[in-house]
C-alpha cells in the first residue's frame, strides 16, 4: 500500500524558538511498513511548507496522522481534508490514544491506533490491504457497521529490538 504520514505543526514555545525535534515516531512506523512491503512518505509540517487543504491525499492509499493535544487541531483539518478525498485516515498519538472514542465517533478518523503502533499499526495496514474492515488488532480502535465503536486492548512491544532503525 502507499501511505502518507503526516506530523502537524507544533505551535508551542519550542518551535517558536526554533527548536524543532524530528518526528521519531513516524520514522518508526515507516521504516516497520517498508519492512513490510509499504511504500511510505513522511511529511513534517515543522520543517517544510504542507498546504495540507489542497494536497492530492487520493494519491495514497492510507494517511497516518500522529498528534498530541496540542496539535490536535492540525491532525483534525489534515484527517477531514483527506476523508473529503474518500482515503482512510488513521490516528495515532497520544491524544487519539486517550480520546479514540470521540475521535471515531465524530467520524474524525476511520482507525485510531492505541499507544505503540510499531506492530499495530503494520497490523492495521496489511489488514486494510486484504480488504478486512472490522480485524480484531490488539490496539486498534474503529466504528462498525452498527455504529458501536470498537477498541481494543494496547499492545506493549515485548521485543524492542524487533523494532527496525526509524527513518
Amino acid at each position: 500500500m502507499k501511505i502518507l504520514l503526516v506530523n502537524p505543526i507544533n505551535p508551542s514555545y519550542y518551535y517558536r524558538f526554533g527548536l524543532i525535534f524530528p518526528p521519531l515516531g513516524l520514522g518508526y512506523l515507516s521504516a516497520a511498513l517498508k519492512q513490510h512491503g509499504h511504500e511510505v512518505k513522511i511529511i513534517d509540517m515543522n520543517i517544510e511548507k504542507f498546504d495540507f487543504q489542497n494536497y492530492h491525499y487520493a494519491d495514497y492509499d492510507l494517511v497516518g496522522i500522529s498528534s498530541d493535544t496540542v496539535r490536535f487541531p492540525w491532525a483534525e483539518y489534515i484527517a477531514k481534508c483527506a476523508k473529503a478525498q474518500g482515503v482512510k485516515v488513521v490516528m495515532g498519538g497520544p491524544h487519539p490514544s486517550v480520546d479514540a472514542y470521540n475521535i471515531l465517533k465524530s467520524k474524525t478518523a476511520d482507525y485510531v491506533v492505541l499507544g505503540e503502533g510499531e506492530e499495530s499499526f503494520v497490523n492495521l495496514v496489511n489488514a486494510v490491504e486484504k480488504g478486512e474492515r472490522y480485524s480484531n488488532i490488539g490496539g486498534v480502535g474503529y466504528v462498525n457497521e452498527k455504529g458501536e465503536v470498537h477498541l481494543s486492548a494496547m499492545k506493549f512491544i515485548s521485543n524492542l529490538d524487533s523494532i527496525p532503525f526509524p527513518d
